[in-house]
């Protein structure tokens, strides 16, 4: 276990909004601190979820600090959100309707956008979020990151935006990243883009999601089995959308797998903060369900 510091606020970059105006995007960073750091630490970039509607950062804060206690560099990132965007140019993504979920047209309806603004939107997001992992690499030595190891993450709609992002989906968001972290994602029809060498996949999934159907998770699998692509995955048995931060953080083989991943070396004060990590995480948050739908 280590203390962790946090630096809020700071602008990893810039993009317009559907005025044409420019939107500051920010994010804050979770650092490790204690005796037995090694030099160049893994790192995690932590996009929320919210149905690309709303939410905040700080519903990452939990997860950045509980990696952060862990060894990881954690960032916690804000993004455009639908209805403060213009459609990117040349995105890549085309709609593929037979595996929407059945919420989706109606709300669809109610948010009064058509499903080529909302494609436009998650294009858009995951650009935000290549742009913020290319912000941590170029800042690498500041925060004592090695480049090599930055991970991307996220819950829901965060989920889907850095799986599409580690298949390289979206033209003109790219970033190298080592790993992807599902929580309650997936792609929907665009598993095409899967390919071999793209970066290890672990999935953490509920089986009475409807929100993202757990049948995503079978797309998933397949397709990255496919690709030879390293993917492991944590699911929970009558758990819906509704997943614990402590799924994740208290899920020991998930750290194994991506310390593995990451090639972080075995034994390590990183392998060895992860083992009883448990107690510290969940005074936090408690063992409440996050909000459905978010």
């Amino acid at each position: 276990m280590f203390g962790v510091n946090v630096t809020s606020g700071i602008q990893y970059g810039s993009n317009v909004n559907g005025n044409g105006n420019p939107v500051a995007l920010n994010l804050d960073v979770y650092r490790p601190t204690g005796a037995g750091l090694p030099t160049g630490l893994p790192a995690i970039v932590l996009m929320h979820g919210g149905y690309y509607v709303e939410g905040n950062k700080q519903d990452m804060s939990v997860l950045a600090d509980g990696f952060a206690q862990r060894g990881y560099v954690a960032v916690a990132i804000n993004y455009r959100k639908l209805g403060l965007l213009p459609p990117p140019p040349g995105q890549s993504l085309e709609l593929i309707p037979e595996r929407y979920p059945a919420w989706f047209p109606g709300q669809l309806v109610q948010w009064g956008v058509t499903a080529e603004q909302y494609i436009d939107t998650i294009a858009a997001a995951t650009g935000d979020l290549a742009m913020a992992v290319n912000w941590l690499a170029a800042n690498s030595a500041a925060y004592n990151v090695d480049p090599s190891k930055i991970v991307a993450g996220g819950y829901s709609a965060g989920a889907i935006s850095s799986l599409l992002l580690g298949a390289n989906a979206v033209d003109g968001a790219s970033a190298d990243i080592a790993a992807v972290v599902s929580m309650a994602g997936g792609l929907f029809g665009w598993e095409s883009f899967i390919s071999p060498g793209d970066p290890a996949v672990f999935v953490v999934h509920g089986t009475a999601d409807t929100v993202v159907p757990f049948s995503e998770v079978a797309f998933l699998e397949s397709a990255y089995a496919t690709a030879g692509v390293p993917f492991a995955s944590h699911i929970i048995t009558g758990v819906d959308h509704g997943l614990l931060d402590s799924d994740l953080l208290d899920h020991q083989p998930f750290f194994e797998f991506l310390n593995q991943q990451l090639n972080v070396p075995e034994p390590s004060s990183l392998a060895l903060a992860s083992l009883g990590v448990g107690i510290g995480v969940l005074s936090l948050r408690g063992k409440r369900r996050v909000a459905a739908l978010d």
